[in-house]
């Protein structure tokens, strides 16, 4: 329903997510309204009235905002938002045929959350506004978490300078193993400063953002870049902080001067702590890379050897059997010929018993050690 039809009551009569969509093309209005009132409470504008008095009268969740309308453009009515002082924060998505990088950082400078490409896909929005109910819900539990730590934190911050926080940092940091446990001990200590981040964490072999499934499009995008950027991207309320291993998007600056020169020297120091320990964590990484490596040319190595003297082994076997079945059958013959007496062909026959004996015995112990390398090629196989 148009939002300046005067029978329309705007307050709020479920606990859905209120969208007000903004298009001065009433068939793109209708269209979106028809998607989504299933789910969604939704309130149509062409953008003919100004945005204070609309949002005062809406109270919308989100508002789907085109960037080409008849008399204004959506970065500007985007940008009176941002500059007014509204009870709660209000998401904005634009929607626009505008593809470019360059019209998706100007709507993100303007104070832009999110970014969709018309024609618009009503499953990929739909799916949009799902994750950012979630968000603000998440977004209320968090700011009831953050008044009661901030009445914590303000005590604390009389007795710990704000250097003592990153000391602090550096000091926790030395023990972080992972990404997960890095962004932790970083969004802890942001949120000391009062600022809300996202960030990226780079190795060679992997790229994680943060928060995790809470990052826009748009960040994932702007985040990305930040690995070809300048070391320090201001834009707007924002600045991007970056290096080969980290970016970090800082969302919310003070506008105190003096506090926002302190803030980014606070900042600069964070960064260069993040990423050292990445490199600590890569370098890790390429160690247990390395070491397994070697574990599994090692494995193949000892069982191609145990392989081959198990070989060997046999055959020797087979070659002193063959042997010692020839003298054998040479001394008999021999014994016969030469016409000895019974006397003497048993002793020799008996010392060929005992040779026959000793002979079993070494075959004996070599299957004995070929039992043993079978054992020690088990145990390399389940070394990790």
């Amino acid at each position: 329903m148009l939002a300046q039809d005067a029978t329309r009551d705007h307050s709020r009569l479920s606990d859905k997510l209120r969208v007000l969509s903004i298009d001065d093309n009433h068939q793109n209005l209708n269209l979106l309204q028809q998607a989504l009132e299933m789910h969604f409470d939704v309130i149509s504008s062409p953008g003919d009235e100004p945005i204070g008095e609309l949002v005062l009268d809406c109270e919308p969740d989100i508002i789907l905002l085109d960037i080409m309308l008849t008399d204004t453009s959506g970065y500007d009515v985007c940008r009176e938002l941002r500059s007014m002082t509204l009870p709660k924060e209000i998401i904005v998505i634009f929607i626009s045929s505008l593809n470019s990088l360059e019209d998706k950082l100007k709507a993100y400078e303007a104070g832009g959350d999110d970014y969709i490409c018309k024609p618009v896909n009503l499953a990929e929005l739909e799916y949009k506004l799902e994750a950012y109910e979630k968000r603000i819900h998440q977004q209320n539990e968090l700011e009831q978490q953050m008044e009661e730590a901030s009445l914590a934190a303000f005590a604390s911050m009389q007795q710990s300078s704000e250097l003592g926080l990153l000391i602090e940092f550096f000091t926790n940091s030395l023990t972080i193993d992972t990404f997960d446990e890095l962004y932790e001990a970083t969004s802890s200590v942001i949120l000391s400063f009062r600022l809300i981040c996202s960030v990226e964490f780079r190795t060679e072999h992997h790229i994680k953002q943060y928060p995790l499934d809470n990052v826009s499009q748009l960040e994932s995008e702007i985040l990305e870049l930040g690995k070809r950027a300048k070391r320090i991207v201001p834009f707007g309320k924002n600045i991007l902080f970056n290096s080969r291993q980290c970016s970090l998007l800082i969302k919310n600056l003070p506008t105190d001067e003096t506090l926002l020169g302190r803030v980014k020297d606070h900042l600069v120091i964070l960064l260069e702590i993040i990423n050292s320990r990445i490199l600590y964590i890569q370098s890790e990484e390429n160690r247990r890379r390395v070491r397994k490596t070697a574990i599994e040319a090692l494995k193949t190595g000892v069982n191609d050897s145990f392989n081959q003297v198990n070989i060997e082994v046999c055959q020797l076997e087979k070659q002193l059997d063959v042997v010692f079945d020839e003298l054998e059958q040479t001394l008999r013959s021999k014994l016969i010929n030469i016409g000895v007496n019974r006397s003497l062909e048993s002793d020799v026959a008996t010392i060929l018993a005992q040779t026959k004996s000793r002979l079993d015995t070494l075959m004996a112990s070599s299957i004995d050690i070929d039992d043993k390398l079978i054992t020690i090629d088990r145990l390399l196989q389940n070394i990790d």
